[in-house]
């Protein structure tokens, strides 16, 4: 993924995406072009790992949040690989998982934004968690100290990692 490649709306579900593919979309998220908005990787068989490697991604590229001030919207649910502590149809435990994981996320974005001195921003991931935001909105938008912050990136139904369908 090179040259003026400009994605909006990138939607790559059930196209047998690995990890390698991940770390090539990285690639899009630094370009000068405008930096997707939407990247729908669902169903694949994308590792922990490569949602870390796009989540750092997104961490250290200043198109990050947009200027639509609202963040990455970024489908990784119901990978066809196992992710350890996750168990389907155990949907309470699987959100406290996802709640730890983000727990350590939140660090390491924090870094990876410090790293290529880019602003801290008050919330880095937004699960958007029952239906309180979409692709095109965060109930965590808002105006402080003269600016608008909103986090980095929506991880919508992170939560389900069990692609049985």
């Amino acid at each position: 993924v090179t040259g003026q490649v400009s994605v909006v709306n990138l939607r790559l579900h059930k196209n047998r995406v690995g990890n390698a593919g991940a770390q090539a979309l990285t690639h899009l998220m630094h370009a000068e072009a405008p930096a997707p908005e939407e990247i729908h990787l669902s169903h694949n068989y994308l590792k922990p790992c490569a949602v870390k490697c796009l989540l750092t991604a997104a961490a250290a590229s200043v198109h990050y949040p947009t200027r639509s001030r609202r963040p990455l919207w970024l489908r990784v649910e119901r990978q066809c690989v196992p992710w350890k502590g996750f168990v389907p149809g155990a949907d309470a435990e699987n959100q406290a998982r996802v709640e730890e994981m983000l727990r350590w996320a939140n660090r390491w974005m924090s870094h990876a934004r410090d790293e290529v001195c880019l602003p801290r921003v008050s919330y880095m991931l937004c699960q958007a968690w029952k239906g309180e935001c979409t692709a095109n909105s965060c109930k965590w938008s808002h105006w402080a100290q003269g600016a608008w912050s909103c986090p980095l990136v929506h991880v919508p139904f992170l939560w389900n990692q069990s692609a049985n369908d």
